[in-house]
């Protein structure tokens, strides 16, 4: 990958914009770009009430011990699983079999209480990609494109699935008060 910016200028745009009240939602794929992202998360005083997000946290290269720290640092990773059904049949050849051993670590992220937000972010050449159901999917089968299983232990529940992509989500995006459940006063859009 390449780094858009170094750890003091990404520190310091964290900081601004903590500073400012605003809830930080930062792309951050491989473990460089999360360490990075998580350090300077840790720079910023506690406690804070913004729930910072990490988009597509969880995804590659993450080991217990990241997964750990984003629960210390109380942020939120949000998958869009259907990168798993994209280039699933291709994670040890990208990664080698280590790094790929521990991506879309669903199971372990949730284990450690973690709320994971579901998102179905557009992928391009995948108009599926948009489909949250194809999302959930991707959670329970753990199924790359051309068949490979892609790490079956970290597997989630169709409930847990279902919850990420609603209630996780909605809370994610302070809008649990209008979403995420179907109830009186909410909105019902399926």
């Amino acid at each position: 990958g390449h780094l858009r910016l170094d750890q003091e200028e990404l520190n310091e745009i964290v900081r601004l914009v903590d500073a400012a009240d605003c809830q930080l939602s930062i792309h951050a794929v491989g473990d460089l770009a999360l360490d990075m992202t998580m350090n300077a998360f840790d720079a910023l005083p506690r406690p804070r009430g913004m729930r910072h997000r990490i988009e597509h946290a969880g995804h590659l290269c993450m080991t217990q011990a990241r997964i750990n720290r984003m629960k210390q640092l109380d942020l939120i990773p949000v998958v869009s699983m259907q990168f798993l059904s994209a280039f699933g049949d291709f994670l040890d050849e990208i990664l080698g079999p280590e790094r790929a051993r521990v991506s879309f670590a669903l199971r372990r992220m949730l284990d450690a209480g973690l709320i994971v937000a579901g998102s179905s972010d557009q992928m391009g050449s995948q108009p599926e990609g948009l489909n949250p159901f194809w999302g959930m999917w991707c959670c329970l089968a753990r199924e790359a494109l051309l068949g490979t299983k892609v790490c079956p232990d970290e597997a989630i529940t169709l409930d847990e699935a279902l919850k990420t992509y609603t209630t996780a989500a909605a809370y994610a995006g302070f809008e649990e008060q209008v979403k995420g459940t179907l109830e009186p006063g909410k909105y019902a859009d399926l």
